[in-house]
């Protein structure tokens, strides 16, 4: 029997990215477009790759120049990597081999992330965001352990992209392109060949500072064992949604002469919405976590809570139309059967 594909949208519940400490994680940033017919499916493959690594594969998508969706950022990423079209790929912004390009193919991104993976640990990095009012620049702070020495000459950068997921609107743009409408058994069969009110998901917003990063202030030869901070700040825009934002940060061994030779060491990503907060929130609900695993969704979907209590569950689909609705009355975790259900995006209220 063919495993279902479900692509959840999970509203009113946002939760945090828990790093794992001294363990390489790999940067996956894929240029994309809603008019790109074939990108769909590139976001699906990767969305596998990093359920197949769970915690060790951060995603990012830059948009293109004719998308609604893009950046100044974004587009001098693609432009000085010479990236010539969607759906390309950027892993570790490493050159897949010493004479060849920056980007791979989507059939090749799983054996390049498996290949870096396999890559040494060199950095203990992260992020955090605290309660903050939602008005105003925000902070954050990066922390940076380094483990063993540095594998070759070139000054450590750091970047932080903040990266929107599940973008949608009505507007102009919006409508992902999708060559699979008529691929039976395909999860994107049937959704039509323009797809109304897509979620776009690790939508890159902005990169704060500068699209290659900074030195932070660092020393220029950092000591193995010591830890290093640094806290700066950016603005939200208002055309973002700030329940859905992430922060990833990137730390790459960056030449400013060869713009090949400017690897990610490690990356890392915390989730910020449900740290906003406003005169009328209570700081202490940033506490609170739900979870809703896998997602992309195949025969189950696993719920945990914030806590033992009741619940409503409400799952739609991209039209707005019911298909299941579930009342559960003191728990924490939960377990729902999607087996029955066809291919396609789905919208989970709790």
């Amino acid at each position: 029997m063919q495993n279902k594909l479900l692509a959840l949208v999970l509203l009113l519940v946002a939760f945090f990215s828990h790093p794992l400490l001294a363990q390489k994680r790999v940067l996956l940033e894929h240029y994309t477009s809603s008019w790109c017919g074939e990108c769909p499916n590139a976001n699906l493959i990767a969305d596998q790759i990093a359920a197949d690594h769970p915690g060790r594969v951060i995603l990012a998508y830059h948009h293109s120049s004719v998308d609604p969706m893009a950046n100044p950022h974004s587009t001098v990423w693609k432009n000085e990597l010479s990236i010539p079209g969607t759906p390309l790929g950027v892993i570790d912004r490493t050159p897949v081999s010493s004479s060849g390009p920056i980007f791979a193919t989507t059939g090749n991104w799983a054996s390049i992330v498996e290949t870096q993976l396999e890559e040494p640990d060199y950095l203990d990095l992260g992020i955090s965001f605290e309660p903050q009012p939602a008005e105003g620049p925000l902070s954050f702070e990066v922390s940076l352990r380094l483990l063993e020495e540095l594998p070759e000459t070139g000054e450590l950068h750091l970047s932080v992209m903040v990266v929107e997921d599940s973008v949608q609107s009505s507007e102009p743009g919006y409508q992902q392109s999708n060559y699979y409408n008529e691929v039976e058994g395909h999860p994107l069969f049937g959704l039509g060949g323009s797809i109304p009110f897509y979620p776009f998901m690790n939508v890159v917003r902005d990169i704060v500072s500068d699209t290659w990063g900074t030195t932070a202030n660092f020393p220029a030869e950092l000591e193995v064992g010591t830890d290093y901070t640094w806290t700066s700040t950016f603005e939200l825009e208002s055309n973002w949604d700030p329940k859905q934002l992430r922060l990833i940060v990137v730390a790459t061994l960056h030449d400013e002469d060869d713009i090949r030779s400017r690897p990610v060491l490690d990356a890392s990503e915390v989730s910020i919405g449900d740290q906003l907060i406003t005169s009328s929130n209570n700081p202490q609900a940033a506490k609170l976590e739900f979870k809703a695993f896998p997602n992309p969704a195949y025969d189950r979907l696993n719920l945990r809570f914030p806590a033992i209590g009741d619940y409503q569950l409400d799952l739609s689909d991209m039209l707005g139309r019911p298909v299941y609705m579930e009342s559960i009355l003191g728990k924490q975790d939960h377990e729902v059967s999607v087996s029955g259900l066809p291919n396609g995006f789905y919208v989970l209220k709790v």
